[in-house]
């Protein structure tokens, strides 16, 4: 199986400004009640491999698929490396035409909300600021 690479706060950010063709997944339970990145999917990690058919087809045209939890320590890899070799059996397969990269957020959502918060306005959704002490 593929290793997942990392991506930045500062470059995924630098990637939504362009409009680059990808897509954030956002695999946090309950935890995600204090805000997300503006646009990102959300999916429960407790409901990742039940979804996990429908989320191929539908993020298989993006140039990356992004995936984040509260800190990417847990939830975020395991969901990331289960997309991946999924991915990877259907391109065997020829199940599918495109196969973007994934890509696991450094720091989860918890970086990505402390070292921008100045930007909520543009880079967040439902943005609770004291949730994440900044």
């Amino acid at each position: 199986m593929r290793p997942i690479a990392t991506i930045s706060s500062g470059r995924l950010i630098s990637k939504l400004q362009e409009g680059a063709p990808l897509a954030v997944v956002d695999v946090r339970d309950d935890d995600r009640a204090g805000g997300h990145i503006k646009g990102s999917i959300h999916v429960p990690s407790h409901d990742f491999r039940r979804r996990l058919p429908s989320l191929l087809i539908e993020l298989q045209s993006n140039e990356a698929v992004v995936f984040h939890c509260m800190m990417s320590q847990r939830r975020g890899p395991s969901c990331a490396s289960a997309f991946a070799k999924s991915l990877d059996d259907a391109a065997e397969r020829h199940a599918i035409g495109t196969i973007p990269d994934v890509l696991l957020l450094e720091g989860g959502f918890m970086a990505f909300a402390r070292h921008y918060s100045e930007e909520t306005k543009t880079l967040y959704e439902h943005f609770q600021r004291s949730e994440y002490g900044v």
